[in-house]
């Protein structure tokens, strides 16, 4: 999805040891979303699913710490990063973002047995709401 086409976005990060698609693996089981597709460059990979207009990017960079160098609002010690991209064509009403959220962020967090941040919202360019919503695992 192309940032013009993006109408906001909510980050979610974590820390695991799982590689890329087997956490992609776990992660469309338990959210049940369709299969992963992956690609990569110099400084990270990722894999992206689409469910219902909503895209689901897990990410990780391949050296420590470069998310918290890319963005000030990420947890010490997270690894991944889990992106949820709203298109403006998104037929989700703005009411069910905060539940979708919650949703994928406790989920994750039991299926990893770990904590789970929602760290930042994306609202255009420049604007960036900071979050702290911890789901830590259950």
């Amino acid at each position: 999805m192309r940032p013009n086409e993006t109408k906001f976005m909510e980050h979610l990060a974590f820390r695991t040891e799982f590689p890329l698609e087997e956490l992609c693996e776990i992660a469309r089981t338990a959210l049940e979303l369709p299969p992963f597709r992956y690609d990569n460059e110099n400084e990270t990979e990722w894999g992206i699913a689409v469910k219902e207009g909503v895209e689901y990017n897990l990410s990780r960079p391949y050296e420590e710490g470069t998310l918290q160098h890319w963005d000030a609002t990420v947890p010490p010690g997270c690894n991944f990063g889990m992106t949820l991209l709203i298109p403006y064509t998104s037929a989700l009403p703005p009411e069910t973002v905060a539940p979708l959220v919650a949703f994928v962020g406790q989920t994750l967090s039991r299926s990893l047995n770990t904590t789970v941040w929602h760290h930042r919202r994306w609202l255009g360019a420049g604007r960036n709401v900071p979050q702290k919503t911890v789901f830590p695992p259950s």
